[in-house]
C-alpha cells in the first residue's frame, strides 16, 4: 500500500516513504523538504487504484507536542543544562535549540532541557542530478512536530551527473529571530568631589574643599575642613589648606600685532546752547532835589568796614574732559554796583544869603572861575557805626573721602567682629554682649578739608532684633607713628535706634572732631566699635555693620 505524506513528517519520514512508493520520482539528496513532498505525492498517485468505500471515523489521537526552535549553539559541552541556561535564558516550556556538533534538538519542559534525538540526516552519497521540476504552489505551514528517527537506508548507486538545471529562485527571507533579553545595569559609579574655585583668597570662613589662590605666594591652596581662621593666608595656614598646585612660570612676552589703522575723526560735537541772560538789576528811586548848599569842607575819608570771611574752599574737583568750545554767550547787563557803608557826612557849612530872584530871562553861563586855593585838611571826624552783618553764604558741600566694606576690615588679635553674609552681602557682626571691633586702613584725599573733623556715616541692620538701642563708638589713629603700637585718638559715640523691620537698614553719623591732627594725604586707621556692655545698649542679638562712609564734615 502507498504510504501519504504528512505536514508533521521530518525529512527522513519522507524519505523513507519516498523510497517505499515506487514511481518515477526519485529522491535525492538534495532535495528540500518541498520537493520530497511534491515527489512522494507523485508517487503515490501512481500507486492510487479507484477510490475505495470511506472509512469510519477513527479515534482522535492525542494532542502532538509543539516546538519552537529559538536558536542553536556550537555544543552543549559537558553540563548540558547549565550551558543552555546560559546561553538562553529567556526560554521557556516548548523551546527548542539544535546543537551543531551533533545535529540534536535540545527541548525545555519546564526547567530541564532533554535531548530528543538528530534531526538532521547523516549525509548521503550524492545522486545524479535530475531534472528540476516546476515550482508547486506553496503549501501551508504546518506545526512542527518531533518524529522518530527513521533507519538510515542504503547508500544508493552513484547516477550519472544530469546537466545543470537552471538557477532557482531566491527563496523567501526567514523570519526575525528572537530578541535577546537586556542586560542588568551596571552598578552606580562613585560619587566625585565637587570642588570651590573662589579665585583670590581673602579673609572669610569657607566649606570643605574650597580652591583659592593666595595673594603671599600666588599657589592655589584647597581646604581640607570648614575653615575657622579665616584671617590667616592659606600659605601659612597649613592645619587648615593644602598646597594644589603652583603657579607657573611667565610664559614669553608674546609678539607685538600689528599697529592698527588710525581711525577716522570722531564728528564736531554740536554746539553748547547760549546762557541765559541775566536780569537788570533795579533801579534805585530818585531822591527829591534838595536847595543846593554851600560847600562844606571835605569831610575825613570813612574807615573800611571790616571784610566778610572767606567761605571754606571746597575740594578740587578732577579735570573734565575738555569738550568743544560752545558758541559765545550774550552779554549780560551791568548788575548794579554795590556801595560800601558811607562814613558820616561832614558838617554842612552855613547857607549864604538868599539872592534876589531876577525877572529878567536868564543869561548865558559865565566862564568858570578858576579854582581857588586848597582849603587845609578839616580834623577828622568820628569813626562811623560798623554796618550790619551780611547774610550768610551758602553752605559748602561735603564731600566723601572713603567708603569701606566688611571685607576691607584688618581686624585687632582679640574682640573683633565676626565677618558673615547675608542674602551674599558681607556683614560684620558685632555682639551683644562682648565689646568688639572692626579696623580699616585708608588714605585722606589731596586737598581735603579737615578744620571741622570728619563724619563718620555707617550703614548697619539687627540680625534679628525690632527694637532697642545700640551705641556705635568711633576713633581715628594717623599713620606716622610706630604702626606695632595703637594710638587711637578719643573715641565719639552715638546712640541709634534699630528698625522696626529685621534686615532693613539704618543709617548713623557720628561727627569726629578729635582726628589724631590728620591732614590731607596722609594714611589712617579707623576703628568702629559696638559698646555692647554700656546701659544704653538695649538691643539683643548681633549688630550687622554693612558699609562706611568717611566724609568732610564742614
Amino acid at each position: 500500500m502507498p504510504f501519504f505524506p504528512e505536514i508533521s513528517d521530518s525529512k527522513n519520514n519522507l524519505l523513507a516513504k519516498i523510497a517505499s512508493n515506487s514511481g518515477s520520482e526519485q529522491p535525492e539528496i538534495g532535495d528540500s523538504s518541498w520537493n520530497l513532498l511534491y515527489k512522494i505525492t507523485a508517487n503515490t498517485a501512481n500507486n492510487i487504484n479507484e477510490p475505495g468505500a470511506t472509512g469510519a471515523t477513527g479515534p482522535k489521537g492525542n494532542d502532538g507536542t509543539s516546538v519552537t526552535i529559538i536558536g542553536n549553539i556550537s555544543t552543549v559541552g559537558s553540563d548540558p543544562q547549565a550551558t543552555l541556561n546560559s546561553a538562553f535564558p529567556s526560554a521557556i516550556s516548548g523551546n527548542g535549540v539544535i546543537a551543531n556538533n551533533t545535529g540534536h534538538l535540545w527541548v525545555k519542559s519546564g526547567s530541564t532541557w532533554s535531548d530528543v534525538g538528530n534531526i538532521v540526516g547523516p549525509e548521503g552519497a550524492t545522486g545524479a542530478t535530475g531534472l528540476s521540476g516546476n515550482d508547486g504552489a506553496t503549501g501551508l505551514t504546518g506545526a512542527t512536530g518531533i518524529g522518530e528517527t527513521g533507519a538510515t537506508g542504503e547508500v544508493g548507486a552513484t547516477g550519472p551527473e544530469g546537466s545543470t538545471g537552471p538557477e532557482g529562485s531566491t527563496g523567501p527571507i526567514g523570519s526575525t529571530g528572537i530578541e535577546g533579553s537586556t542586560g542588568p545595569i551596571g552598578s552606580t559609579g562613585a560619587t566625585g568631589t565637587v570642588l570651590n574655585f573662589i579665585g583670590l583668597w581673602s579673609a572669610a570662613s569657607y566649606v570643605k574643599d574650597t580652591v583659592a589662590v593666595s595673594p603671599l605666594d600666588n599657589n592655589t591652596y584647597i581646604s581640607l575642613d570648614v575653615i575657622t581662621d579665616v584671617y590667616t593666608d592659606p600659605s601659612l595656614n597649613t592645619i587648615e589648606w593644602a598646597l594644589y598646585s603652583t603657579t607657573g612660570e611667565t610664559g614669553a612676552t608674546g609678539s607685538t600685532g600689528i599697529q592698527g589703522e588710525q581711525g577716522s575723526t570722531g564728528p564736531d560735537g554740536s554746539t553748547g546752547s547760549t546762557g541765559i541772560e541775566g536780569p537788570t538789576g533795579a533801579t534805585g528811586m530818585q531822591g527829591d532835589l534838595g536847595s543846593t548848599g554851600a560847600t562844606g569842607e571835605i569831610g575825613p575819608t570813612g574807615l573800611t568796614g571790616l571784610t566778610g570771611s572767606s567761605g571754606i574752599q571746597g575740594e578740587q574737583g578732577s579735570t573734565g574732559i575738555e569738550g568743544p568750545t560752545g558758541a559765545t554767550g550774550l552779554q549780560g547787563s551791568t548788575g548794579a554796583t554795590g556801595q560800601g557803608a558811607t562814613g558820616n557826612v561832614g558838617a554842612t557849612g552855613s547857607t549864604g544869603p538868599e539872592g534876589a530872584t531876577g525877572l529878567g530871562a536868564t543869561g548865558d553861563i559865565g566862564p568858570t572861575g578858576s579854582t581857588g586855593p586848597e582849603g587845609s585838611t578839616g580834623p577828622q571826624g568820628a569813626t562811623g557805626d560798623i554796618g550790619p552783618t551780611g547774610a550768610t553764604g551758602p553752605s559748602g558741600i561735603q564731600t566723601t573721602y572713603a567708603t569701606l566694606t566688611p571685607r576691607e576690615n584688618q581686624p585687632p588679635a582679640t574682640a573683633f567682629a565676626t565677618l558673615d553674609t547675608r542674602n551674599s552681602i558681607a556683614v560684620l557682626d558685632f555682639d551683644d554682649t562682648t565689646i568688639e571691633n572692626a579696623i580699616f586702613l585708608n588714605i585722606i584725599p589731596q586737598l581735603a578739608i579737615l578744620t571741622s573733623g570728619l563724619k563718620i556715616r555707617m550703614i548697619w541692620t539687627a540680625t534679628t532684633a525690632t527694637s532697642g538701642d545700640c551705641v556705635w563708638q568711633t576713633a581715628l589713629e594717623r599713620m606716622t607713628t610706630d604702626i606695632d603700637v595703637d594710638s587711637f585718638d578719643t573715641a565719639a559715640s552715638a546712640t541709634a535706634t534699630t528698625n522696626a523691620t529685621s534686615g532693613v537698614p539704618n543709617y548713623t553719623e557720628i561727627t569726629l572732631t578729635t582726628i589724631d591732627s590728620v591732614t590731607s594725604g596722609d594714611g589712617f586707621r579707623l576703628k568702629i566699635t559696638r559698646n555692647a556692655t554700656s546701659v544704653s545698649d538695649t538691643m539683643v542679638g548681633d549688630a550687622e555693620l554693612i558699609a562706611v562712609e568717611v566724609r568732610s564734615a564742614a
